[in-house]
């Protein structure tokens, strides 16, 4: 550590270079000797000039090889504190700034055994408050600081030691050569840090996102964009591509800084209307009343395609800056949070596509916004559930009478297709078909309703399938089969395992309760709807039930007790 007296000082503006020493001279004609003297003094700030050139085309060249070669700024600074000392005359020079984790870091050389006076943290104190120091030590020394800065912007300090007490003139020549090396340091910290910033922006998109609700995570994810953008507004629409109803919708409307709509929470039905009645010409790009009406006059999208062989377009966002056109800066984390967008909704994407087998769409946006969704609701649990098997009745006939295998197939999509969005449209589960059987199931997967409405609703869905069905007859290609269009059913109310199951994560239930329900249906003649009586007892009204009857079934113990629907 240096001993000695010592003091500190700020020194001036730079500039003073190049005044003339003539300047106080009496007005007249210098003598020779005079204009001796200012030549000389020219000739010095020249090469004063020379090395200062020198200095920065040697940094210059020392951070593009930095750059080409992407060394960390430990390396690099290993050759421009050394390249500054030759130049100073310094035996020492010390850098405090952030590296490239954005953490405050020491960088030091030292060309002999001296050493900065005091404490660093004191003396980067100092230069910060100061801008710009000088300070001497009785002992035979000068230090000369700076600040280090990107458009007002502080990046750290720099400083270089002497072994001498330096006169003014000399603390101003050391001063300069130190601004210009610190220029050329500042250009590459500010572009370091401007990465780090990028990457850090990035990381903290990247969680946000990772956020099992998917509604939650991108409001986390607009909110840094907005920290960091402040852009004016921003609409983010998206929906499955695979959804003409649009009943997988999402948007989300931010204007400064505020959410101001949001699907998952619509305060204004006027403008939920009109954004879900724009949002297909939002998404495809198109022109739209939407964003007039929300005061989106000049704006940059970026669209949300998935996929790479088969691409889907799924949404898009679309922001309008405070000051018109985007920086470099802002088009770049703009495009990275579009990518993480991307991916999340592919995930949302698919996470709906393997629920849409199963659920209707009002249970999968619940599901969705469950946290931990699989853990909390899909893994398999004993429960209480009704359970409903229909079959089409004399299908082996059916097919006779079609002969079209064609004609056979159509039949089927459109019958299982409606009998399904009969179970959905009464909060059922369609857990499978097997053949020409569809089964449901009431009560999974929230399993908040009473035993009562849950059997009311099978019942319901389980008459309107009937309904349905027998309806069909009167369509071309049926009216000359020679049997009733009709189904047989089998309704139930037990204990269930079910949850995803098996290979593909299938939603299904299994018990012996199936076992019976599936025997029961057997039972069943055409167009006729049978209750095995654990059923029949959960009903809020039983009226319309026949008598009790026992039955007999293949591989079940005990006789199967129930009763049959009255057709009215």
């Amino acid at each position: 550590m240096l001993r000695g007296h010592c003091f500190w000082r700020p020194y001036g503006t730079l500039g003073n270079m190049g005044k003339s020493r003539m300047s106080n001279q009496k007005t007249g004609t210098p003598t020779t000797s005079q204009l001796v003297d200012e030549n000389k003094r020219l000739e010095r700030e020249v090469e004063e000039l020379r090395g200062m050139e020198e200095l920065h085309q040697q940094a210059d060249k020392l951070i593009e090889v930095a750059i080409r070669r992407r060394l960390p700024l430990e390396k690099t600074m290993g050759t421009l504190l050394p390249l500054l000392c030759t130049h100073v005359g310094g035996v020492a020079a010390w850098v405090r700034t952030f590296d490239e984790r954005l953490e405050m870091n020491d960088f030091i050389y030292r060309n002999g055994e001296r050493e900065f006076p005091g404490s660093l943290d004191d003396l980067y104190e100092r230069i910060r408050k100061h801008k710009r120091y000088v300070r001497r030590g009785s002992s035979g020394w000068t230090m000369v600081s700076q600040v280090l800065a990107v458009a007002g912007e502080e990046l750290g300090t720099a400083a270089v030691l002497l072994p001498e007490r330096l006169e003014r003139d000399e603390q101003h020549r050391i001063a300069l050569r130190l601004n210009v090396w610190s220029e050329e340091l500042d250009n590459h910290l500010g572009n370091i840090a401007l990465a780090r910033l990028k990457s850090m922006v990035t990381d903290e998109l990247g969680d946000a996102l990772r956020e099992s609700i998917l509604d939650e995570g991108l409001e986390r994810a607009i909110g840094i964009l907005h920290r960091e953008i402040q852009f004016e507004r921003l609409m983010l629409v998206s929906k499955h591509y695979d959804d003409p109803a649009g009943t997988s919708l999402q948007y989300k409307v931010m204007e400064g800084g505020a959410l101001i709509a949001d699907s998952s929470n619509p305060k204004d039905p006027v403008l939920d209307g009109l954004i879900r009645a724009e949002a297909v010409r939002v998404i495809l790009g198109q022109p739209t009343l939407v964003l007039d009406n929300l005061g989106f006059t000049s704006w940059r999208e970026e669209a949300l395609i998935i996929g790479v062989r088969n691409q889907q377009l799924v949404g898009r966002i679309v922001v309008c800056g405070k000051h018109g056109e985007f920086n470099t800066f802002d088009r770049d984390l703009l495009a990275r949070f579009a990518d993480y967008i991307r991916l999340r909704i592919g995930d949302f994407n698919r996470e709906w596509k393997h629920l849409s087998y199963t659920f209707p769409a009002a249970t999968i946006k619940r599901l969705l916004r469950t946290q931990n969704y699989r853990t909390a609701l899909l893994t398999p649990r004993e429960c209480e559930a009704a359970v409903l098997f229909a079959d089409v009745s004399h299908f082996t006939e059916l097919c006779e009478g079609l002969k079209d295998p064609t004609a056979i197939g159509h039949f089927i999509q459109d019958w299982s297709r409606q009998v399904v969005d009969i179970i959905w449209e009464t909060d059922g589960v369609f857990d499978k078909m097997v053949g020409d059987c569809v089964i449901g199931l009431w009560g999974p997967p929230f399993f908040d309703l009473e035993p009562a409405e849950v059997c009311a609703r099978a019942l319901g869905a389980a008459k309107r399938i009937v309904e349905v069905t027998e309806g069909m007859q009167k369509r071309a290609g049926f009216a000359n089969f020679n049997r009733p269009l009709t189904v047989s059913s089998g309704l139930n109310y037990c204990t269930l395992l079910v949850g995803q199951i098996g290979p593909n994560d299938d939603y299904t239930a299994f018990s012996s309760g199936m076992n019976h329900t599936a025997r029961l249906q057997g039972l069943a003649k055409p167009g006729e709807i049978l209750a095995l009586e654990a059923f029949i007892k959960e009903l809020p009204d039983p009226d319309g039930f026949g008598e009790l009857q026992e039955s007999s079934a293949k591989n079940v113990s005990a006789p199967l007790r129930y009763r049959a629907l009255w057709r009215r």
